[in-house]
């Protein structure tokens, strides 16, 4: 059994500007590099027995997760696997304007994720299908170990939908994670189970969110 903990990239440039971005690098804003701060605080609280952290290797969450290994003195292992959506032509668009861009697809990004298409870019099946083979590779490679693991919104979104036993097709019922919090998972023999989801208690008053209109 190997015991992963998620968590989402703190606030992002992107994120308070309230543009969409997958691929596109932007880094954590000062609120996101404090809320990061916290989180290897809480981390190191808590003292889990962490053995081994990989990260996406786009700066927001790797930002999000280097405060934890530096104060542990380890190293960040980078995957690209671990990344958000492709969202190929939504990039660097803010939400408010997708709707009118790209009307058809981004509809269906708001009340039908699991069976959305970006335009020019991933659909949210293949995303299900990169981060849930990424994760359970990891896991297979640290079987009895505990794994740190840094990635972003609609990665976790599906797998969610994972242990909920709801696929795709039920994303559309699932709420996103908040930034930088943090979801307990076990994985054995490869059936993944959620333990705790969406802990935020290291936050205090700087919990941020997307906004409705993603």
């Amino acid at each position: 059994m190997t015991k992963l903990i998620i968590v989402r990239h703190a606030q992002s440039l992107a994120n308070k500007a309230e543009v969409f971005i997958g691929h596109k690098d932007m880094d954590l804003t000062d609120v996101g590099h404090e809320q990061a701060r916290l989180l290897g605080e809480y981390l190191v609280e808590k003292a889990y027995p962490i053995d081994v952290i990989y990260s996406s290797d786009l700066l927001r969450p790797y930002h999000t997760i280097e405060p934890y290994a530096k104060a542990v003195g380890m190293d960040i292992i980078k995957d690209k696997g671990l990344r958000e959506i492709f969202a190929g032509e939504w990039e660097g668009h803010k939400y408010v304007d997708l709707l009118h861009l790209f009307p058809e697809n981004y509809y269906a990004w708001l009340h039908d994720i699991g069976n959305c298409q970006c335009n020019g870019g991933e659909s949210t099946k293949d995303l299900y299908e990169r981060i849930n083979s990424t994760v359970d590779k990891i896991a297979e490679r640290h079987d009895g170990q505990t794994v740190l693991i840094a990635t972003h919104a609609t990665p976790l979104r599906c797998l969610y939908a994972r242990v909920r036993g709801v696929g795709t097709d039920g994303m559309k019922d699932i709420k996103w994670c908040e930034n930088t919090a943090i979801n307990i998972f076990e994985y054995s023999s490869g059936v993944l189970e959620a333990i705790e989801l969406n802990i935020c208690e290291h936050l205090g008053s700087l919990r941020t969110d997307l906004p409705s209109t993603v």
